[in-house]
């Protein structure tokens, strides 16, 4: 029986842009190799498989190698594919199960909404290689590692909102 998924440009308002995750609803019946296996053809950042949990939704995220504990791009494209297919009504509100902890999601006014799972503090770190480089920075005001991040402090929300990542650098 085929399988459908979807490639959804989360933080995007256009096609083409954003940051792109692969969504597969409901293959509960799946195994963990099938899943790995799919997300390495998909060949995308991560690929978000969503399942059913009783009456709600558990959340499970691959990259092309290996299952991770969180994907908020993902996350984020998830809720659209839920929302698109009606399975998440306009203002609807879920909480998926997953890895992480529970992660609350909704949509609201046609944004999508997320609750980070609240992590260890983040301690001070050595900035790692390409870095600021990836991110276009000069300077930074100080960096640090929590379980699941890289934290970077700016100057100022303008130096902030003028940041343009460059995603290919930044993973190598």
């Amino acid at each position: 029986m085929p399988t459908p998924f979807y490639l959804v440009d989360a933080f995007a308002s256009q096609p083409f842009h954003g940051n792109p995750a692969c969504v597969c609803l409901f293959v509960d019946d799946k195994s963990d190799a099938w899943k790995q296996s799919l997300a390495a053809e998909m060949n995308q950042a991560e690929t978000a498989f969503v399942l059913r949990d009783g009456n709600g939704y558990a959340i499970r995220w691959f990259t092309p190698t290996t299952e991770v504990d969180l994907c908020g791009h993902a996350t984020i494209a998830s809720v659209h594919a839920l929302h698109e297919h009606g399975l998440l009504p306009e203002r609807g509100r879920t909480t998926f199960s997953s890895k992480s902890g529970p992660l609350p999601v909704w949509s609201e006014n046609g944004l999508y909404w997320m609750d980070f799972p609240k992590t260890i503090a983040a301690e001070s770190a050595e900035v790692p290689e390409n870095l600021l480089e990836g991110l276009g920075l000069d300077s930074y005001q100080w960096v640090g590692r929590s379980i699941f991040d890289i934290l970077v402090e700016v100057d100022s929300a303008a130096t902030l909102k003028s940041l343009a990542p460059d995603f290919y650098h930044l993973s190598t």
